[in-house]
């Protein structure tokens, strides 16, 4: 970083007095504050020669210097600009020198190599402008291909995640498919664990129907039996009835004659008695 002394600037004043004596001796410590590297007394000296002469291109130079030196390199970028409004060439080349080196450190580099390039036009034997010149280039390349290797790092990684995020949905629809599936296939269990009971159900009534039918068949068969039984007794009773009708008839003559031989017997005794005849033993002729 290029410090410039006052003491050339001083050359061309021609009038004197306290107030440049104090002006003169602000800067002088400023300067050696800032070759000493103690930026913050530089700069507090150089500020207070501001309030001697306001926007002295001069001043601007050593201030932005000063910010420079203390990081502040946007605040210096604005210092540096203002000092290149002077008719001082040297001046001038300088100050795009130092905004040159203040883009640089901000990592502006586009902008360092236009002020470099300012620089060399007034100053086309400054070597450190033009190794500068050909660092800042080499800086944008640089930055250039580190800026699109970010591009390629950020499509690389959304194409990751685009990926991933494929991968879970796919892995969601495969695991919905598999519960849709092993659900379909529980319902099919119990739809045929459902039908099996039914049928089951259905073969047990039916088994119960037939065991009460053939209960109720075997009831009618017994009935018919029984019936028949029943009809075969009638039968052999309606047979033997007219054998005993047959026997009664026999019987019944016999006792017909029986009855009337005893009413005969019985008349005669009456007879006898009412006419005084004593009876005598009777002798049944059967």
């Amino acid at each position: 970083m290029r410090l410039l002394s006052l003491a050339l600037a001083l050359l061309v004043l021609t009038t004197t007095g306290s107030a440049r004596a104090d002006y003169r001796k602000l800067v002088k410590r400023g300067n050696e504050a800032a070759q000493k590297q103690d930026y913050e007394n530089a700069l507090k000296s150089y500020r207070e020669a501001e309030i001697e002469k306001p926007q002295d291109p001069l001043i601007e130079f050593n201030i932005g210097t000063a910010l420079y030196g203390q990081t502040g390199f946007e605040d210096a970028v604005k210092r540096f600009t203002k000092a290149l409004e002077t008719q001082d060439e040297k001046l001038q080349a300088d100050a795009y020198y130092n905004l040159g080196n203040s883009f640089f450190r901000a990592e502006r580099y586009a902008e360092a190599i236009t002020a470099y390039k300012h620089a060399l036009e007034l100053n086309s034997e400054d070597a450190e402008a033009k190794y500068n010149l050909e660092l800042a280039r080499k800086k944008l390349k640089d930055q250039a291909q580190q800026q699109q290797q970010q591009q390629q790092n950020q499509q690389n990684q959304q194409q990751e995640q685009d990926q991933q995020q494929q991968q879970d949905q796919n892995q969601q629809q495969d695991q919905q498919q598999q519960d849709q599936k092993q659900q379909d296939q529980q319902q099919q269990q119990q739809q045929q664990q459902q039908g099996g009971n039914e049928q089951q159900e259905q073969q047990q009534q039916q088994q119960q129907q037939q065991q009460q039918q053939q209960g109720e068949s075997g009831e009618d068969q017994d009935q018919q039996q029984q019936e028949g039984g029943a009809q075969k007794q009638g039968d052999e009773k309606q047979q033997q009835a007219p054998d005993q009708q047959k026997m009664s008839k026999e019987d019944a003559m016999r006792i017909l004659r029986a009855i009337n031989n005893d009413e005969k017997d019985m008349q005669k005794k009456v007879t006898r008695q009412r006419m005084g005849i004593p009876a005598y033993p009777s002798g049944k002729d059967w």
